[in-house]
């Protein structure tokens, strides 16, 4: 076992040296309140999407959620402002259902 133990470690230092992997190879997990509050199904999941810098899908539609509130506090005229409100509503039914959805993936 410690000659594969070696042998992975051999492997590491040179993907490293290589710059086919970050430097943080090795060090522990930073357990903080988001990994805390993923389901633990998706835990490592996600901890890989974010080491490689994909920010979640989840974040996109946050954002739009965002724009889609403050053109709706700024709208002028009923049109636009009932465009906006149905857009939004939308919107935050998509958000409600990707979210349930992953809770129970994570359960799984």
């Amino acid at each position: 076992m410690k000659a594969l133990d070696d042998e992975i470690g051999r492997q590491l230092a040179r993907a490293i040296a290589a710059g086919q992997l970050r430097g943080g190879a090795g060090k522990p997990l930073e357990i903080d309140e988001a990994w805390l509050q993923t389901p633990p199904g998706l835990r490592m999941a996600f901890q890989v999407l974010k080491s490689a810098g994909v920010p979640p899908a989840e974040l996109e539609l946050f954002q739009r959620r965002a724009s889609l509130r403050a053109g709706l506090a700024a709208a002028d005229d009923e049109p636009t402002r009932l465009r906006l409100q149905r857009q939004l509503a939308e919107l935050e039914q998509d958000i409600a259902f990707r979210l349930e959805a992953l809770r129970r993936l994570g359960q799984g």
